[in-house]
């Protein structure tokens, strides 16, 4: 789109933008339903809505159109209501019912009740949606009990209650518990005082040390059991029950496929890898498993394809986690789903840094030498920064000295660079030390270059440093 284009999309009236989002079927459905006449009584909405799909620069621009704009907007509003209202049965049934109470047709809107209660415990019902219709249908049910006042419906009232509770329990703990995964996960974004009114009360009810018959309905609750763990985990950091929940997220996999599961996913996986990034290694593993997981589920998959850089990070946990078979395997299954760019650049220097963990050095050095480069500064630089490695091993050192020589000239010309060029400058500066010194440091310029290597963050290049420093002493 033009920006041309884009501007005069941008200053249309909000309805006819809302109509050119329409999809063909639902362009057509909102005119036949326009036609129909039952739930509006403006002429000229018809014309209007066709003008609008088929030639909209027929449309006038005076005050008496725009205002019927605005009624074509408000109709097309209610359409969507309806459509979605429409696309629930559940919802569909639970309001007919409460329309047959009104009738004083009672035993079949009982029976409707009971209906839509079987249609909303399907399993391809969102969780969250489940435990509020649950709640609001016996809520209903309990409602219209509680209206009659003949003394036999005493007991109707009685044993709608009992129910009705326990759904409302498990739909404010699921909601307390997911505030407070969310708060755990996000919590330097919020204020230090922010707390969650209640939520002792939730972890009580969940808690295993509980035996209270009374709460056994709750704590068997699927959904209630993988929120109150993930809690657990995201405010305590147990990396070991981390492992636990993502099996016990794998056996309950179609619960991700909501969006509940799926942000309960990504705040895991967030987490892990800012436990990670802190040095904690123990994290390493369980981050990999949650990969894996949303591999397998296809959670990580936007339009069936797979990012490079979650393909780029996947392959380097597993590495770093010593899984060099599995990474190796990763990368040949998973390389198909790549975009045309990524599988030219990401995927030849992962499967560069496969065959270099393997010591496989020409074969990683064959798939670097003639990289193209085209994946971005960073990834250039650690291509570079591979074959440095590469080399160094090799003993080829005239093409080391040439790299570094042409490393230090590219990194002082990227100048969109940023902290890279605070990573890759020393490490650099000390490869070339050690190129100097080879074959033999002294104990004092061991320890004085081991010094100054400790203060390389990134942990891989400064690891492969201190190695090569220590052969040399």
């Amino acid at each position: 789109m033009t920006n041309q284009l884009r501007r005069t999309f941008d200053h249309m009236h909000p309805t006819l933008r809302s109509m050119a989002r329409l999809t063909t079927r639902e362009r057509k459905r909102f005119l036949r339903w326009l036609e129909s006449g039952l739930y509006h009584s403006r002429k000229g909405l018809v014309e209007l809505a066709t003008s609008c799909l088929n030639d909209r620069q027929s449309i006038g621009k005076d005050e008496k159109t725009s205002r019927q704009l605005t009624y074509l907007g408000a109709a097309l509003e209610n359409f969507y209501a309806i459509e979605g209202f429409l696309e629930e049965p559940y919802a569909l049934d639970r309001y007919t019912a409460l329309f047959l109470d009104r009738k004083q047709q009672k035993e079949r809107a009982s029976k409707m009740r009971q209906r839509a209660l079987k249609q909303v415990a399907k399993p391809q019902v969102n969780p969250q949606e489940k435990l509020l219709f649950q709640f609001l249908i016996q809520r209903d049910q309990l409602e219209e009990n509680n209206s009659n006042e003949r003394t036999e419906n005493w007991k109707n009232v009685a044993d709608a209650i009992i129910p009705l509770n326990t759904s409302l329990d498990r739909l404010f703990i699921f909601h307390k518990l997911q505030q407070a995964c969310r708060l755990a996960t996000y919590g330097n974004f919020f204020e230090e005082n922010t707390s969650l009114p209640l939520l002792n009360a939730a972890l009580e009810v969940m808690s295993p040390a509980n035996t209270n018959p009374a709460t056994a309905e709750l704590r068997a609750t699927s959904e209630l059991q993988l929120f109150y763990a993930a809690y657990r985990i995201l405010s305590e950091g147990d990396a070991g029950a981390r492992h636990e929940l993502t099996k016990q997220l794998l056996e309950y996999s179609e619960f991700l496929n909501f969006p509940a599961g799926h942000e309960l996913f990504l705040m895991l996986l967030s987490d892990g890898i800012k436990r990670l990034n802190q040095g904690e290694q123990s994290y390493l593993q369980g981050n990999l498993d949650l990969y894996d997981l949303g591999l397998k589920t296809g959670l990580l998959m936007v339009k069936n394809k797979l990012n490079g850089i979650t393909f780029y990070n996947i392959f380097f946990l597993a590495i770093k986690a010593g899984r060099n078979e599995w990474a190796g395997q990763f990368l040949e299954q998973y390389r198909e789903l790549l975009s045309v760019r990524d599988l030219a650049t990401i995927y030849p220097y992962c499967k560069a840094n496969w065959h270099y963990e393997r010591g496989e050095l020409e074969l990683a050095a064959d798939l670097l030498a003639n990289y193209t480069g085209t994946g971005g500064q960073s990834l250039q630089l650690q291509a570079k920064a591979t074959l440095v490695k590469i080399y160094y091993d090799q003993q080829n050192f005239d093409l080391l000295d040439s790299l570094l020589n042409s490393m230090s000239v590219s990194i002082s010309r990227m100048v969109r660079l940023g902290y890279r060029g605070e990573i890759y400058l020393p490490f650099v500066r000390i490869a070339r030390k050690l190129l100097r010194a080879h074959p033999r440091l002294d104990t004092a310029s061991a320890d004085a270059l081991t010094k100054e290597t400790e203060e390389i963050s990134v942990r891989s290049l400064r690891n492969w440093l201190l190695e090569r420093i220590e052969r040399l002493r």
